[in-house]
């Protein structure tokens, strides 16, 4: 059998690379994995969030959100386009723009009221919302 298909595969191997920190060989490989046409969108899915998170993980933040808003072009919903939703959440605390991290909080509450993820957001929207009347 040929690589060229077997998705699970190849996202796991990107992974793979992502985890031993060889973001070159998983990014590259992620990138592909997004713009391929016919590609499940399962596994497509997962490696925006994946490719997302690397960025996240070596810090060009702006290319995080680039990213999500590209993922948010092709998927409305799933578990792994609410995981990188939420990754906006992430960029904009390290950036230290509370206000902006707080509505990117309340916005995934509206969009998405029965995540999973709602109890986490519930527990740490309160945390920011004092953080900016301080």
């Amino acid at each position: 059998a040929t690589l060229a298909k077997d998705y699970p595969r190849r996202v796991q191997l990107a992974k793979e690379f992502r985890e031993r920190e060889n973001y070159p060989a998983a990014e590259s490989r992620l990138k592909k994995l997004t713009a391929e046409k016919g590609i499940p969108a399962a596994f497509r899915d997962e490696a925006y969030f994946e490719l997302a998170s690397i960025y996240l993980d070596q810090n060009p933040l702006t290319d995080v959100l680039t990213v999500v808003n590209d993922f948010g072009k092709v998927q409305k919903q799933g578990e792994f386009f609410e995981r990188a939703t939420l990754l906006n959440f992430d960029v904009y605390v390290r950036q230290g723009n509370l206000a902006k991290a707080a509505d990117e909080l309340r916005t995934f509450k509206a969009r998405f009221p029965n995540s999973a993820f709602i109890p986490q957001v519930d527990k740490i929207l309160p945390n920011i919302e004092r953080e900016l009347k301080q």
